[in-house]
């Protein structure tokens, strides 16, 4: 049985300057997050990248990951534009060591993505998947929302064991939690909402921003579980001011914070571009100001 309780870092993917990835920095990231309580790793999702990765590149992504688990849960993102590729591309992660799937859903013809195709999709992938699968909201980069409604009869599938809603809709993620199986789980990918999701009844978070700070993102799940409410939400509003930076610069932001913390970040793949020097400036600033700054 997977176990979603906890933090898993949205592993992101370092390049060099030439667009190439080092592997080595990656290893070295992995390494270093070794250290820290997180539940496992998520590998391909959307701060991997992994929309300008080729097949070649996300198979030895996935390779390096498991390598350097050392145990821990490791997910990866497979999901494509058809539901045959889907499948395909899930088996193919399953093949390679992963323990379960994050399906994105597809985006290209968003408006022939009614929840009745939706939740054909996930039914689909989950019968054909010899691993289990989560749901994948990302309206934001998607064009699609995957309602409440949709994720909560996919719950009743004995292969659908879980969601990351990266959607920071607060309310919705409250509906699905109380329309899901106690324990179901229920993740949020957005950093802000991190004590709000797990004060709620969710069971961890799937997060970019753990790149960067992976240390503190558990002690905010290990407060919550500890029943200390006060000291996790004191946690949480220390990393707000960071946490909204990084997501308002994207990935480009998420690894200029993993560089100034003593992590490889590097350089996004074109055509998406690095933070230029005044986005960088506020970043440390914040991360001066929170006592983040470990260099």
């Amino acid at each position: 049985m997977i176990d979603l309780d906890g933090i898993f870092p949205a592993v992101a993917t370092p390049f060099d300057e030439a667009g190439e990835v080092e592997w080595d920095s990656l290893r070295r990231n992995l390494k270093g997050w070794a250290a820290a309580p997180l539940a496992g790793y998520l590998a391909l999702g959307s701060t991997s990248e992994f929309p300008a990765l080729s097949r070649d590149e996300k198979e030895r992504v996935i390779a390096t990951v498991i390598e350097e688990a050392a145990g821990r849960t490791v997910i990866v993102q497979t999901g494509e534009q058809s539901t045959r590729e889907t499948i395909a591309w899930t088996a193919r992660a399953a093949e390679l060591g992963a323990q379960a799937a994050l399906v994105v859903s597809p985006y290209y013809y968003k408006g022939a993505m009614t929840d009745r195709a939706l939740e054909r999709f996930y039914h689909d992938v989950a019968e054909a998947s010899p691993v289990p699968i989560m749901v994948y909201n990302i309206p934001q980069n998607t064009g699609v929302n995957i309602s409440a409604a949709v994720v909560c009869r996919l719950a009743e599938h004995p292969n659908i064991i879980g969601i990351k809603d990266s959607s920071g809709n607060y309310g919705q993620l409250l509906d699905i939690i109380a329309g899901t199986p106690e324990g179901w789980g229920v993740t949020t990918g957005a950093a802000s909402m991190v004590f709000a999701a797990l004060a709620s009844g969710g069971r961890g978070a799937i997060l970019a921003a753990a790149n960067a700070l992976p240390f503190e993102y558990c002690d905010i799940h290990r407060l919550v579980r500890e029943g200390d409410i006060q000291g996790a939400a004191e946690q949480q509003r220390r990393l707000q001011h960071v946490g909204g930076l990084l997501s308002k610069y994207g990935i480009a932001g998420t690894k200029a914070a993993m560089d100034l913390l003593g992590y490889a970040g590097r350089q996004p793949r074109l055509p998406m571009l690095p933070c230029g020097d005044a986005a960088r400036d506020e970043i440390l600033n914040a991360l001066r100001e929170a006592q983040l700054v470990r260099l």
